[in-house]
């Protein structure tokens, strides 16, 4: 597992220095994309508790 990666740099061709590197990160491996999944679930079931509470002031 420790050889395994789940991301890697988005580097693009052509750029030179800081500029070439574009958008971070990219999944390469499904553990990646698991791993944004349970981000974005975990934001969305966070904010749908605090709409929940704040519409019937449960705190």
């Amino acid at each position: 597992m420790t050889n395994q990666y789940w991301f890697a740099r988005n580097i693009r061709v052509g750029y030179k220095g800081y500029d070439r590197y574009g958008k971070g990160v990219m999944p390469i491996a499904w553990q990646g994309r698991a791993v944004i999944a349970g981000f974005v679930l975990a934001m969305l079931c966070g904010g749908l508790v605090m709409a929940l509470e704040g519409f019937y002031g449960l705190a």
